[in-house]
């Protein structure tokens, strides 16, 4: 601004049309200082970030960041909701080996019938094994499980019928017995294990 003071700094007619023109020009370099000096404010502000506060924000978050995911999720839970609704109501009592998978996954107990030297030859993982005779003196076990689905297997799947018919004339809903039992099993390529890996895993 010292140049345009300068130029009507002395005496003279011409200071008047200095002071016009001075006066023209102020407006508009005040209006830049102030939009320059504004931006600097807000660039330097520090940004505010939402950041969850609660479990529950923390999964709507993932959520959101993983629409892809969570609706897969939701639709698996909601197809073994489905298909244990509709067992019941068909009364269904045997489950393919694929079922069974899609059930354990549900967190489903596998009950193993066969005796003890067959289990330690292989069973599925995590079964629980109570032998077929042994049944009436394990009702407590028994009791146990029935907060949760219940897969009946024996080897070829005659045993498993007939336990889960009884289980269910005793009131037990959730109830099936792998069709084809243990052999179906094998052959439809799913894993069993021994009784040393087993250990080994505990």
């Amino acid at each position: 601004m010292g140049s345009e003071f300068s130029a009507f700094g002395g005496a003279g007619g011409s200071s008047a049309d200095a002071w016009v023109g001075f006066l023209r020009k102020t407006p508009a370099k005040c209006a830049a200082i102030l939009a320059v000096s504004g931006k600097d404010r807000h660039s330097s502000a520090p940004k505010k970030t939402d950041t969850p506060t609660s479990p529950m924000d923390k999964i709507f978050e993932f959520a959101g960041n993983h629409v892809v995911l969570t609706t897969l999720l939701m639709l698996s839970f909601l197809l073994v909701v489905f298909t244990e609704l509709r067992r019941k109501s068909a009364g269904v009592t045997t489950v393919e080996p694929q079922a069974a998978v899609a059930l354990m996954n549900a967190n489903a107990v596998v009950l193993d019938l066969r005796s003890a030297e067959a289990f330690a030859r292989g069973h599925i993982v995590n079964a629980r094994n109570i032998p077929f005779d042994e049944l009436s003196a394990n009702k407590e076990k028994l009791e146990k499980m029935k907060s949760k689905p219940i897969i009946a297997v024996c080897d070829a799947g005659v045993t498993s019928s007939r336990v889960v018919d009884s289980l269910r004339k005793s009131g037990v809903e959730s109830v099936y017995g792998l069709k084809g039992g243990i052999n179906a099993w094998t052959q439809a390529n799913l894993p069993l294990v021994t009784a040393k890996k087993a250990k080994k895993k505990s």
